[in-house]
């Protein structure tokens, strides 16, 4: 496991774990240290944990539910054409341009690709028109820096954390290329067989961003992939009913998708690509042991992406 580093100020950061990339304000480092998403400020510690870590995942790969998996689609990452050949100095000025950003490799072993920025929408999605269009409907100009630079590395199936104001693209950053690997995963079956379902699940700490985040991924549709959104306080009854018919994607708070899942409504053994959004809100709100739950339902080997 690799782990890459990068700055960017006022909190609009991205930091990805994995092989990887990472973004991040060194001023606004989160205060919360539970254990499974703690790094060790000793760098020989934290690739050790790296190494461990990457042993779990073999070794629960073995586990029978994700025996019949098949190798998830990673690397979905195209070079824009005419891309420039970018040099160390021309990216260095480049993140400077974007609002300081720096990037950093984080473990001493890795050997991780760090693709460059997407500078437009057009180098992001020049293979996905209908993407292009819904973007330009809504009247976007350029990528945010969080969108710029979590879109190529979530592309490339690294993990991810990203750190960023309210407002500044988050939501669409891990969004859209959780579109693109849906699609990729199905292209690996026949036109007859079962297709992975769900493939994207993203965990929210309220209702109300839950039910935001449903609403994106019903302005974009996407290939008319089915979603559905899970969360406490209302009768089940309905919630049940989309999940048994079956759904691409899952957007819940830990609780009621735990509840769900533990009674066998839905599976969450074909999720290759996991979102956990507000993840250190959700930890405020005493929901790691919900999380920790839903994370041993789900294929060790998914795409993993963090929000703050």
């Amino acid at each position: 496991m690799s782990l890459i580093g990068c700055h960017l100020p006022l909190a609009q950061s991205v930091r990805i774990q994995g092989t990887s990339l990472k973004v991040m304000n060194p001023q606004s480092v989160p205060s919360y240290s539970p254990s499974c998403f703690a790094l060790s400020p000793d760098v020989a510690a934290r690739e050790e944990m790296c190494r461990t870590v990457e042993g779990a995942i073999e070794c629960r790969k073995k586990d029978e539910r994700f025996r019949d998996c098949k190798d998830i689609v990673r690397d979905l990452y195209k070079k824009p054409p005419n891309a420039p050949n970018y040099s160390t100095e021309q990216l260095n000025d480049l993140y400077e341009s974007m609002q300081h950003l720096k990037v950093y490799r984080h473990n001493r072993e890795s050997t991780a690709e760090i693709p460059p920025p997407f500078m437009t929408f057009d180098e992001a999605f020049h293979d996905y028109p209908s993407i292009l269009s819904e973007l330009k409907n809504h009247s976007f100009t350029t990528p945010s820096p969080v969108q710029s630079q979590l879109w190529p590395a979530l592309l490339k199936g690294n993990d991810c954390i990203g750190v960023s104001q309210t407002g500044s693209g988050k939501t669409l950053a891990f969004l859209l290329p959780g579109f693109l690997h849906i699609e990729a995963q199905h292209k690996q079956y026949k036109e007859e067989e079962k297709k992975p379902c769900p493939s994207v699940l993203v965990l929210t700490p309220t209702r109300e961003l839950a039910q935001q985040i449903q609403r994106e991924v019903k302005k974009y549709s996407y290939n008319g992939y089915k979603s559905v959104c899970l969360y406490g306080g209302v009768a089940r009854r309905d919630q049940m009913s989309i999940c048994r018919r079956g759904v691409e994607i899952v957007i819940a708070t830990p609780g009621r998708l735990a509840d769900l899942a533990d009674e066998g409504v839905i599976s969450l053994a074909t999720v290759s690509y996991l979102v956990l959004d507000e993840a250190d809100r959700m930890l405020d709100l005493g929901f790691e042991p919900s999380i920790r739950r839903i994370l041993y339902e789900i294929r060790p080997d998914r795409i993993v992406a963090l929000t703050r």
